[in-house]
């Protein structure tokens, strides 16, 4: 019997999704540091790059949003088996095709936009955010994912219930039939006695 069919998460869930999540925690933080204007954090920023941070537009604020919280849902949901992680994943990558359009195609980041060091970076974002997509639609497909109306998942270190149902009994209250029926059989025969002797 595999995993899936014993009702437990293969141990790679828990080791991608734990990974992941530690990986997008990092964007999330940057994210809330540099929407926040945390002085430390922004400290090491020109001038020139504060001033294209706040030229974002609607859209690309949005995209990047997108891209990290929609990462780090993912993530959370693949560590609870649910196949909302997919969705997350699908919209976390949306996210991230929108902010590299705005940085390289529209606007590039003074200093850094289109440099090597950039460029490598923003594809590491890619390789990551596509395998983590492909990695939960496999995961779904083989029924690891499951939605909530499915009945879920019993994690494989999951503990016993603290009061075990008692054990049904298989014949319990037979007899009780039995003796009824064959109280009646007892009435039939001595009516049909009675009867006979009339």
């Amino acid at each position: 019997m595999t995993d899936v069919e014993a009702g437990r998460r293969p141990w790679h869930l828990w080791l991608v999704g734990a990974a992941s999540a530690l990986w997008n925690c990092m964007g999330a933080f940057d994210y809330t540091m540099t929407k926040t204007r945390n002085a430390d954090y922004v400290a090491a920023l020109t001038p020139e790059q504060h001033a294209w941070i706040d030229s974002f537009p609607l859209w690309a604020n949005a995209g990047w949003g997108l891209g990290v919280w929609g990462a780090l849902a993912g993530s959370i949901l693949l560590l609870f088996a649910s196949r909302f992680a997919v969705y997350a994943f699908a919209v976390s990558l949306f996210g991230l095709a929108v902010t590299t359009v705005f940085q390289f195609g529209v606007s590039p980041m003074p200093g850094t936009g289109n440099s090597a060091g950039g460029m490598l970076f923003s594809l590491t974002l890619w390789i990551v955010a596509i395998a983590l997509l492909v990695y939960a639609i496999r995961m779904r497909a083989r029924g690891v994912l499951r939605s909530a109306g499915d009945g879920g998942f019993v994690p494989a270190m999951s503990a016993p219930p603290l009061f075990p149902p008692a054990p049904k009994r298989p014949y319990a209250g037979t007899g009780l039939k039995t003796g009824h029926r064959h109280e009646q059989g007892r009435r039939g025969k001595a009516g049909g006695r009675t009867r006979f002797a009339a």
